[in-house]
């Protein structure tokens, strides 16, 4: 086990020998040396990322003889998934686990060692069977080929070590199917889609360096589209905010050669470029970001230049606008045919006929069914939604963070997000999966 704390509190735990130890920061400990497998945690807002792993994680590159080392508070750095990083950790199963008041187990950016939690009656995931866990490991390679499985190719043969998520981007994305088919159908001959983008924006403080906007970007408000339109390799958002007023956000993609000085999540406009091609924009619905410049009142009022471009880890208003565009072709709700439920349903919106006429409140409020729920007709070759998303969530549930986007809902299919109660023991589980029959 390993620990990267991400804000305060700390772990104890106590050793085979009955000593209270504190539990190292950056530093792996065997799990078969903490008596009971017990952390002691200081509080339920402990911040970081835990991870799990069959092996002490080691910090270095393969690409250097000798240079690798075991983890440490003074060379410590996070273990990569990719294969193509020459990570030190490269033939080690990992998973991790995110804390901080709600904890959740992320398959977002890989699947490697299943995981859930339990705390008292609530349990984070299912309790799936070796069996059930071997099949979704073949599925999940299945959807590169085999590409982004390391070993490669090892799905259906061996335990593999990991599958790399398309939430990855770099070269793991392009392995994954396109969803150049689903935007072609999706907008008209003119550009638009029938993409009804309307809710509510609890506020937020604005974070230093993620964003260009302050004041009216973050104040708490109602916002909605007028249009979604995607044309000529453009793709521009144009909507109204109550209180930051109306905006029009033009989709932005990383130049392939920045100047110096660019960075995420935001840039100046030199660092990007407005042609967003379909493969761009497959990739932010995988990936669950987009680049965007803004133009409208509240953008003027902090961004006078006009030229600085942002993305939608700003968590403005703006932000959560890209969002519900991007959550709404990631979970197939674009163009769905499929009968929404029936009311209640939240006001003020009224009741929608499909899931595709329903507002992207009512995703989040109401929504019973994603992926193959809404768009049954949908293949492998050209999926209508996030596939990877989809076999997490066949497995899984909502009851586990395992999918970009799973914390958007709140409705019928559950809270992924287990909220930590102090003093009521967590349990972590390390579930049992088995190497599946050579064939």
């Amino acid at each position: 086990m390993t620990w990267f704390p991400g804000g305060t509190g700390s772990f104890s735990y106590l050793n085979n020998q009955g000593r209270s130890l504190s539990f190292p920061r950056y530093t792996s400990v065997a799990l078969a040396s903490i008596a009971n497998g017990a952390l002691l945690a200081s509080s339920p807002s402990l911040g970081g990322n835990l991870y799990i792993s069959n092996a002490a994680l080691k910090v270095g590159t393969t690409a250097k003889p000798n240079a690798c080392a075991a983890i440490n508070p003074q060379n410590q750095a996070a273990p990569s998934p990719l294969t193509s990083a020459n990570d030190c950790n490269v033939g080690t199963r990992w998973q991790f686990i995110e804390l901080g008041g709600d904890y959740d187990v992320t398959y977002i950016n890989l699947y490697s060692i299943p995981l859930s939690i339990n705390q008292g009656s609530t349990s984070s995931a299912g309790n799936l069977t070796p069996q059930q866990l071997t099949t979704l490991q073949g599925y999940l390679g299945d959807l590169t080929g085999g590409v982004q499985v390391y070993p490669a190719n090892s799905q259906h043969t061996t335990r593999f070590v990991r599958d790399i998520a398309p939430a990855n981007g770099g070269d793991a994305i392009g392995s994954f199917p396109s969803f150049s088919t689903y935007i072609a159908a999706a907008f008209n001959s003119s550009g638009l889609a029938t993409e009804n983008i309307s809710n509510q924006y609890s506020g937020n403080t604005p974070a230093t360096g993620k964003t260009i906007c302050s004041g009216a970007a973050f104040a708490a408000q109602n916002y909605s589209t007028s249009s979604v339109k995607y044309l000529g390799n453009t793709l521009t958002i144009t909507g109204n905010g109550t209180v930051a007023g109306n905006f029009t956000l033009t989709g932005m993609v990383p130049a392939a050669n920045p100047p110096a000085g660019c960075g995420n999540p935001i840039g100046p406009t030199q660092c990007y470029k407005q042609t967003v091609t379909p493969t761009d924009l497959s990739n932010a619905f995988y990936t669950a970001v987009l680049s965007y410049s803004i133009t409208g009142p509240a953008a003027k009022a902090c961004n006078a230049t006009g030229n600085t471009v942002e993305s939608n880890g700003a968590n403005d208003v703006f932000a959560v606008a890209v969002r519900d565009f991007l959550v709404g072709f990631a979970s197939g709700f674009v163009g769905s045919t499929v009968t929404a439920p029936p009311p209640p349903l939240s006001p003020p919106n009224p009741p929608a006929s499909t899931y595709g006429m329903m507002t992207s409140q009512q995703w989040s409020n109401s929504a019973a069914k994603l992926f193959t729920g809404v768009q049954p007709s949908s293949t492998l070759a050209k999926p209508s939604y996030n596939p990877w998303g989809a076999l997490v969530f066949d497995y899984f549930g909502s009851s586990v963070y395992g999918f970009q986007y799973s914390d958007y809902f709140s409705g019928p299919l559950g809270n992924p997000l287990l909220v930590v109660q102090p003093s009521i023991p967590l349990q972590l589980v390390i579930m049992n999966d088995q190497p599946p029959q050579k064939h």
